[in-house]
């Protein structure tokens, strides 16, 4: 934490580029920060595009291409401050106040400081909670 505040400002590594960790960073930094810093805000997910899970089936139709419903992060946070690192978090040190990402094509493991963590990572569909589902039904 000494580092960020020797800046000035508070380091919030957000982790999880859905709908929760993408509009969490963009409203940090809309915010006024009277009296302190606005924090510099990290956006670190796996994927180089946001998706826009309910118009895949518009996608699906040609009823509309492929930017409207998987925008690219770089595109959605010009203009901003925030940065975005595309990865894989592999560790978070909650003592050390740092976290684990590997890069998504590979290399050497980046270590991200923070102030303030905000998990937004999403879940895994729960498949097999009814009888035959695993069997028969087309995931999306």
């Amino acid at each position: 934490m000494a580092a960020a505040q020797s800046l000035g400002a508070p380091e919030v590594a957000v982790l999880g580029g859905g709908f929760g960790g993408l509009y969490t960073a963009l409203r940090l930094c809309e915010l006024d920060w009277p009296g302190c810093a606005a924090p510099r805000v990290t956006l670190v997910d796996r994927n180089e595009c946001f998706s826009f899970s309910p118009m895949l089936y518009e996608l699906a139709t040609g009823d509309v291409s492929a930017w409207e419903v998987a925008p690219r992060y770089a595109d959605i946070l010009s203009g901003t401050d925030i940065q975005f690192v595309q990865g894989d978090v592999r560790s978070l040190d909650a003592e050390g106040r740092l976290v684990g990402v590997a890069p998504t094509g590979g290399g050497t493991e980046q270590l991200l400081p923070y102030d303030c963590c905000v998990l937004a990572l999403g879940g895994e569909p729960v498949v097999g909670s009814v009888p035959g589902s695993l069997e028969h039904a087309l995931r999306f």
